[in-house]
């Protein structure tokens, strides 16, 4: 009898072991399963396939396999689980518990970990097959590749950033809200494949708007406002009647240019530059060309300029005679600065541009007890702003008197009025004809202008000065060196050659929100060179955010004057800088 029940117990744990194995080998699908398209979803019917089909496993086996993903059970509402024990979730993912505890009524994520197989298999995409007709793209959320079958299915779907046959792949991170969506457009025939991205961290709206992945983005939404659009990109503008629906076009002649465009957008984060330019059908074979760039990271874009306007015949005129005018003004310059002067080391100089009520606070004190001469950028007719509060004509007057101060024209309104050529010739004019009444101490001594750097200024095509043709052929150069011996800009920064000869367009560095450093690297590169170096500062800025304080002015200027006792520099005003002659 012991030997018949040895035997039977061989028996059973024969069949038992069969049946795990056969469950095992269930749930890992032969190769040609895979390339037929087996999924996970499919393994528990496989698994209980095998098994019953075996004669040699036991009908009980062949239950539990119907039952469960091979010998894993499934996730069980009200049910005791250990730490760490695997189940498999709803969603078909093999998942383990993070703690014991009994499960709920609904299954949570929160209670359990994904395996590492899991995550194996959650990292492919699924075949999700084809979607169907009026499907939300904003409801796809589960890993997978989703189809649309046809243009007619895509035209019927929601958020949906094409309208042709594609691919939707959806990825999401395991136990997160983190969900990416990439679209594929395709068309049938011709055309190119367009690539779409979104993603979202909610878990019931899309934090981003469908973005194209290729250069060209795709068609300008109709009403945008082309002053404050700043998306990056090429765009199309399709036709007129699209374009008519738009603000913010360019005009030519005084009519606003709506036709089919390009539109191109070059923006970068963290980047405040920027710059937009369209081409705008005119006529067939005709096209107009606009740009316009930004200096600040929002808010409007300055004024369109034309970038291939029609030529023009030249005025029967003669040349003109700005050329013999600033000679004369230059002579006149030098003659009243008392001619080239003689230095063996680097020149430094200070140009402070309008924000009298903090000079006078926090710099003229300090500029005073070195003896230090300076330059004022002045505008005649802004004394009543707010950043002039508390300083008059009659004081400023009297700091040029005292021979620290000088003044140099920064124009009438600090050059809003460029609307016309009447306009800026009169902010130009009336600047330096309104400072010399303002200021007697200067009078016929205001040699310079200091062109402002609002956006949008445009003295007949000169703007800041900051190129070489703006110097050689513009009606704005023209007309203001007729009218005055030097003009400041941006030709050059550094490393201004110190020969006597007087230069125009030299530029500085701005320093407002700048600290020692800055400043010691510009003036130990002057020191080694012995060239000239000019600092700007706007005091209006001094203890405001982002900007420098006085205990980082006081820094500078203590470097620099001990530098000066040193012998190493040498501290001149702007006009006398551009008469410096090293030796």
């Amino acid at each position: 009898m012991r030997v018949e029940a040895a035997a039977s117990k061989d028996a059973a744990e024969a069949a038992e072991a069969k049946a795990a194995e056969a469950a095992l080998n269930a749930q890992a699908p032969t190769d040609a399963q895979v390339d037929a398209g087996i999924i996970r979803a499919d393994i528990p019917a496989i698994a209980a396939e095998v098994v019953a089909s075996n004669p040699t496993v036991a009908a009980s086996a062949a239950s539990m396999a119907q039952s469960a993903t091979g010998l894993i059970p499934k996730w069980k509402a009200s049910t005791a689980y250990a730490a760490g024990q695997m189940v498999v979730a709803p969603s078909g993912d093999l998942v383990t518990a993070k703690v014991s505890f009994t499960s709920a009524a609904a299954y949570s994520d929160t209670n359990w970990n994904l395996s590492v197989a899991a995550s194996m298999v959650a990292s492919s995409l699924r075949n999700r097959g084809v979607l169907a007709n009026g499907t939300d793209i904003n409801t796809l959320r589960e890993t997978g590749v989703y189809h649309i079958a046809s243009s007619t299915s895509a035209a019927t779907m929601l958020n949906l950033p094409f309208n042709v046959p594609g691919q939707v792949l959806v990825t999401k991170d395991p136990g997160s809200t983190l969900v990416t969506q990439k679209g594929i457009g395709i068309p049938l025939t011709g055309g190119n494949i367009s690539l779409w991205s979104r993603t979202t961290r909610s878990a019931s709206t899309w934090d981003s708007a469908w973005e194209s992945d290729r250069q060209v983005k795709g068609p300008l939404p109709e009403g945008t406002n082309l002053g404050t659009f700043r998306t990056p990109g090429t765009w199309i503008i399709s036709n007129a009647t699209s374009a008519a629906t738009m603000t913010g076009l360019p005009q030519l002649n005084g009519v606003t240019l709506a036709d089919a465009a390009v539109l191109e957008i070059a923006t970068f984060p963290g980047q405040s530059a920027g710059q937009e330019r369209i081409e705008i059908y005119v006529a067939d074979g005709n096209y107009a060309r606009f740009s316009r760039i930004a200096r600040t990271a929002s808010g409007s874009w300055p004024t369109w300029q034309h970038d291939n306007p029609a030529p023009t015949a030249p005025p029967a005129t003669v040349a003109s005679d700005a050329g013999l005018a600033n000679s004369v003004l230059i002579s006149n310059f030098t003659q009243k600065m008392g001619g080239r002067r003689r230095v063996t080391t680097a020149t430094i100089a200070f140009r402070f541009d309008h924000g009298l009520a903090n000079f006078n606070a926090y710099v003229r004190a300090i500029f005073e007890a070195y003896g230090w001469k300076y330059s004022l950028a002045l505008c005649s007719g802004q004394w009543d702003r707010s950043e002039n509060v508390g300083v008059t004509q009659a004081m400023v007057n009297a700091w040029v008197a005292a021979g620290l101060a000088e003044i140099w024209n920064h124009t009438k309104d600090h050059g809003s009025g460029d609307n016309s050529e009447a306009a800026w010739k009169a902010a130009i004019k009336d600047g330096l004809t309104e400072l010399e009444s303002q200021l007697p101490a200067a009078a016929g001594k205001i040699f310079g202008l200091a062109p402002p750097g609002s956006t949008g200024t445009n003295f007949g095509d000169f703007i800041f000065g900051q190129t070489l043709p703006e110097f050689t052929d513009t009606d704005g150069i023209r007309f203001i060196l007729q009218n005055h011996a030097v003009v400041a800009g941006y030709l050059t920064t550094e490393k201004r050659v110190q020969d006597g000869m007087v230069r125009q367009g030299m530029g500085h560095a701005t320093i407002d929100n700048k600290n020692l450093a800055y400043v010691q690297g510009y003036v130990e590169q002057a020191k080694a060179t012995k060239t000239a170096m000019q600092f700007m500062l706007h005091p209006s800025r001094i203890n405001t955010a982002g900007y420098m304080d006085t205990a980082t002015l006081t820094s500078i200027t203590e470097y620099i004057r001990a530098e000066e006792l040193a012998g190493r520099i040498k501290i001149v005003s702007p006009y006398e800088q551009l008469l410096c002659d090293v030796v």
